[in-house]
């Protein structure tokens, strides 16, 4: 019986020995597949989700070696490289065997634009500028000192523009800064709605809605439950 159990035993050993055999044989195999055989080089390349970026900008940032091994490409390195552009928010690269590299992008959503020093500037609901030739149709323009600089007339203004229902926004020519305090929208209408400090948005938006339906240049809605023409 004893010795049953030995041959059992040994049987046993012997089949995982040789299962384990197969599956280092296997693994070296697929080692030398992928990374001393030219099966799987980068020879293909994809780019999806850009809106304002070009294919050739993103691929240059990304300085994807081309013809070099699949399984040596470092993805976190090209997604890194890419996530420099200031247009980009979110970054995926995949790779898909045997020779396509895929980068995924979302880009950034322009709220309002800036100009400074000549140069025109969108920028993002975090602040983020990007340098552009002529800003998106219909996002207002931030009139504030040093408009790429986070300081507290900016951020009014980012925080204006952000609490501003779509509809109204596209509607806003200028958001204009000169303190803290003070918000002025003007209209492209040619109207001017006197906003105040960035604080209870939601109630002054209300007010808003109800002083543009009647006439008047310039409104007042610092107290959004008492509004003033002038």
């Amino acid at each position: 019986m004893a010795e049953e159990r030995r041959a059992v035993s040994s049987s046993v050993r012997i089949g995982l020995q040789t299962v384990l055999g197969v599956v280092i044989v296997a693994i070296l195999a697929a080692a030398v597949v992928l990374f001393a055989t030219p099966l799987f080089l980068v020879t293909d390349t994809s780019v999806e989700g850009i809106r304002v970026l070009t294919k050739e900008q993103v691929l240059q940032q990304a300085q994807i070696p081309m013809n070099t091994r699949m399984a040596e490409l470092d993805t976190h390195d090209v997604a890194v490289r890419i996530a420099e552009l200031p247009r980009v928010k979110h970054v995926r690269v995949e790779k898909s065997y045997p020779h396509l590299v895929t980068v995924e992008v979302t880009e950034r959503t322009p709220l309002v634009y800036c100009e400074f020093e000549g140069k025109m500037y969108e920028l993002d609901a975090s602040g983020v500028a990007m340098h552009v030739r002529r800003p998106t149709r219909r996002i207002p323009e931030i009139v504030v000192p040093q408009p790429l600089h986070n300081t507290l007339q900016r951020e009014a203004a980012l925080t204006t523009a952000q609490h501003l229902p779509k509809d109204i926004l596209t509607r806003v020519r200028t958001i204009t800064v000169d303190s803290a305090a003070m918000v002025v929208l003007r209209m492209r209408s040619g109207r001017t709605v006197e906003l105040g400090s960035p604080t209870r948005l939601d109630e002054k938006v209300e007010s808003m809605r109800i002083v543009l339906t009647q006439p008047g240049a310039t409104w007042n809605v610092s107290n959004p439950e008492l509004p003033t023409r002038r």
